[in-house]
């Protein structure tokens, strides 16, 4: 068993599993300084519990935030259930502040701070009395914890188990297919300007109105583009997990994107396999009904 379940209080768990609780109970903001950047978290304890009896670490996937409608619902349910749980923003906002990064600004950040920040996290778990840490993480996320998990480090020895929604697929035919749709621009010519400046020494100059990240013309450092955009089989989740024996919860489906070739190179579960694999269709996006699911698919898979 992950944690020691303790049952929250009847009114509080009846109305976040019923989907009626209109904002998560939040215990406390958590923040992190690390490499120059102040990072933040909402740590969400379950009632009766202690971080050493386990935490469920949540990292959005993208631009995304610990304040975002998912990382909140999941938050919600965890606690209803009996679960601690932290979600964490990767990337600090603009001033360090907490939130979605905007387009605006330079982008100078990697895809690789993301999993060197998730070691920050589970440090800073471990330091207070965290022993068993389930790493969660969304889209591209899930991608960079199974990364963190693989390549270890410091007190990486307390992660016991993953959750991976929608995990980010990573080919390059298929990623300059989906840039060149998105952003109406071919994506290899972009990486190469980029190669060139970092392999010059100049990989903080910046690549002015490139589509990054959401971002239509965004300005973004030639390093930054090519960490996110640049081929490496550390990006691609179904590659990290050949190396992976750690109980690891698959959920697919959240996304229109999980479909076809792409999802289906995904492992599956079955006798002897460390793999769970799940499939939950959205009917309205992240409601209350597939954060209910969400929420029981985790729990049982938590409670093995």
């Amino acid at each position: 068993m992950m944690v020691r379940r303790i049952p929250a209080a009847a009114a509080l768990a009846a109305a976040v599993i019923l989907g009626l609780a209109a904002a998560p109970a939040r215990a406390e903001r958590a923040t992190l300084d690390h490499a120059g950047r102040t990072l933040t978290g909402d740590l969400v304890r379950s009632p009766g519990t202690r971080l050493a009896d386990g935490v469920v670490l949540l990292v959005p996937g993208g631009r995304g935030h610990a304040d975002g409608r998912l990382m909140t619902g999941l938050q919600d349910q965890l606690k209803a259930r009996g679960f601690n749980s932290l979600a964490v923003t990767p990337l600090p906002g603009r001033e360090g502040q907490a939130g979605r990064r905007g387009c605006d600004g330079v982008h100078r950040h990697t895809h690789w701070q993301t999993v060197d920040a998730v070691g920050a996290w589970v440090a800073w778990l471990r330091e207070r009395g965290a022993r068993r840490i389930t790493l969660l993480g969304d889209g591209r996320a899930a991608a960079q914890v199974t990364w963190y998990a693989l390549r270890g480090g410091k007190a990486a020895d307390a992660v016991a188990r993953l959750i991976l929604l929608s995990p980010m697929t990573w080919q390059f035919d298929g990623a300059a297919k989906r840039y060149r749709e998105r952003y109406g621009s071919r994506l290899g010519p972009l990486l190469a300007r980029a190669r060139r400046r970092v392999g010059a020494g100049k990989g903080d100059s910046v690549l002015d109105g490139v589509g990054f990240l959401g971002c239509d013309a965004a300005r973004v450092t030639a390093r930054a583009f090519l960490s996110y955009y640049g081929a490496d089989p550390r990006k691609d989740t179904p590659t990290l997990l050949a190396d992976i024996d750690r109980p690891t919860l698959i959920v697919r489906g959240l996304r229109a994107p999980d479909s076809g070739r792409r999802m289906a190179r995904l492992p599956d579960d079955g006798p002897g396999s460390p793999f769970t694999v799940k499939t939950l269709r959205p009917r309205h996006g992240f409601g209350p009904g597939l954060l209910r699911g969400l929420g029981r698919t985790i729990e049982l898979f938590l409670i093995r």
